[in-house]
């Protein structure tokens, strides 16, 4: 076997973890690996049976050349491949896959793992009926077996995404040569489903799926009304006229717009690089209902810029540009506390309590009902509408969320609000919005902020470890004890030593809040 090529993991990468998924029956396994390049990629090894080599070379090299063609690439639920080469790892032939990065977690062990919601599952359905369709269409041998689909993550989405393994392309003709039977793919995906989503609906359709041509399955209700709800239509952006400027964002700047009927509109847009962060928060507000949720009226893509009309922007056209179009409110709650800073005023501990009971009233929705995170939370990000006796409170940009479920290791947040495994890049928990919860009531008690008002004091004062401090004349208030202690344990350095979510509402002050104070009286 000298005329083999000889693969090395030390010739390919720089390094290589160890394997996160193993398939015994079929010989292959899954790691990431790190390239010459820095890349983060995934290595998939099977192993070959060196005596019948030569046929399944002939058929591997044949099947190769499909990961290069068009018809590949435009089936999206496929983890794309970069390279593929057969050769010998020490006596053992195999074949190398390199390609997309993926969570490193199979749809079987998320389900059981994480319990994701109801939203969640209905996006994963609908995710593998897609992967269905492409197995389908793609007109060639394949072998579809329930540990092939793991997650990725979806800029558009907040929450992970199906692919699928190119393994379910190479493995029919391993098994052929091994004499293994595979069943056919409709068999797998009709098991899967109600692991997915246990509904009556979910039970018929599977099986349907069984029984009826694929083409017709996928015209039923069941199918459709789950297509409405995993995906947001474009509308027409050329019915809003700019008004004038709010802001700026992550993503782009905000404007107020009136729409053809009069009606005021805030409009936030993005240029091409945002558009899918646009997407993800159109998605979040649309399946999210809730008073203290901005309400979302419209989403778009379009060649053209209706911030330039604003001098917003310098070049008229600057495509694609991504547009959220949500109701109009107030103001927003920095802005809010900034005017009684002005005025040298501290809020009353009957405001702060009522603005505050709102921010926890739609942080539970999002957190216990939804499955989200919403990773930015910050004053900035708490709009207000005017309303009496105190101000109706509502939760916007919901561009960095992700569900609970998904991985929380990219790191996003504003500096002066962000918990201090963020700011120091290390993996984070849902306790991370925790930590910014309890700088807003920080400031919504002092209008200050905890460790200084500029990013390089609060780092400081954050890798101190030292504990949060509130005026003496706070401190010294009785009154203020419970909404200090809540505080104080929000914002612990340490997650593990900050309380978790069932804690916080199980919190004396959340329980008064929740049970006795009444924001309708003054």
């Amino acid at each position: 076997m000298s005329y083999y090529q000889t693969l090395n993991t030390q010739s390919y990468f720089e390094e290589t973890g160890p394997p996160f998924s193993v398939d015994e029956d079929f010989g292959v396994t899954y790691r990431l690996v790190k390239t010459k390049t820095k890349q983060q990629k995934l290595l998939i090894s099977l192993q070959l049976d060196p005596s019948d080599f030569t046929d399944i070379q002939n058929n591997l090299t044949a099947l190769s050349s499909l990961f290069y063609t068009q018809k590949f690439k435009i089936m999206k639920s496929f983890m794309k491949v970069d390279r593929m080469v057969i050769g010998l790892v020490n006596t053992t032939v195999e074949c190398w896959l390199i390609g997309e990065m993926p969570y490193t977690t199979t749809l079987e062990d998320h389900l059981i793992s994480n319990s994701p919601r109801q939203d969640e599952r209905k996006f994963l359905l609908h995710d593998l009926l897609h992967i269905c369709d492409d197995l389908h269409k793609s007109q060639v041998q394949i072998s579809f077996l329930k540990n092939h689909l793991f997650l990725r993550q979806c800029d558009s989405s907040p929450f992970p995404q199906l692919c699928i393994s190119p393994v379910t392309l190479l493995i029919p003709y391993v098994s052929q040569l091994y004499g293994i039977e595979v069943p056919d793919f409709k068999e797998v995906v009709s098991k899967i489903i109600p692991t997915i989503l246990n509904t009556p609906e979910s039970h018929i359709f599977s099986e349907a799926l069984l029984t009826q041509p694929i083409e017709q399955v996928f015209t039923s209700q069941f199918v459709s009304e789950l297509e409405r709800f995993s995906t947001v239509e474009e509308g027409d952006m050329s019915v809003y006229t700019p008004i004038s400027p709010i802001g700026t964002g992550g993503f782009g700047l905000v404007f107020k717009a009136a729409q053809r009927d009069g009606r005021v509109v805030a409009i936030k847009e993005s240029g091409p690089k945002g558009i899918d962060y646009l997407k993800r928060e159109a998605v979040i507000l649309t399946i999210c209902h809730h008073p203290n949720i901005v309400s979302i009226l419209g989403f778009g893509v379009s060649k053209f810029s209706l911030g330039y009309k604003l001098n917003f922007i310098k070049e008229r056209i600057d495509f694609p540009r991504g547009y959220l179009v949500m109701e109009c409110c107030n103001g927003d709650l920095n802005a809010y506390v900034e005017g009684y800073l002005k005025r040298g005023e501290l809020l009353s501990l009957n405001l702060v309590s009522a603005i505050f009971k709102q921010i926890a009233e739609c942080m539970h929705y999002l957190h216990f009902e939804k499955g989200l995170i919403h990773r930015d939370i910050k004053l900035e990000n708490f709009l207000i509408v005017d309303h009496t006796p105190y101000p109706l409170v509502k939760i916007t940009d919901f561009g960095f969320s992700r569900s609970l479920a998904n991985e929380m290791e990219t790191y996003k947040g504003s500096p002066l609000f962000i918990a201090p495994e963020i700011m120091l890049r290390t993996p984070y928990s849902s306790k991370s919005d925790l930590y910014s919860i309890g700088v807003c009531l920080f400031r919504l008690c002092t209008c200050q902020f905890p460790f200084g008002s500029t990013e390089a004091e609060f780092v400081r004062f954050m890798k101190e470890k030292k504990e949060v401090v509130f005026p003496r004349k706070l401190e010294e208030n009785s009154t203020y004890a419970s909404v200090i202690d809540l505080t104080k344990k929000l914002m612990k350095y340490d997650d593990e030593q900050r309380i978790d979510w069932d804690q916080f509402y199980g919190h004396y002050y959340m329980k008064f809040l929740f049970s006795s104070f009444n924001e309708n009286e003054v």
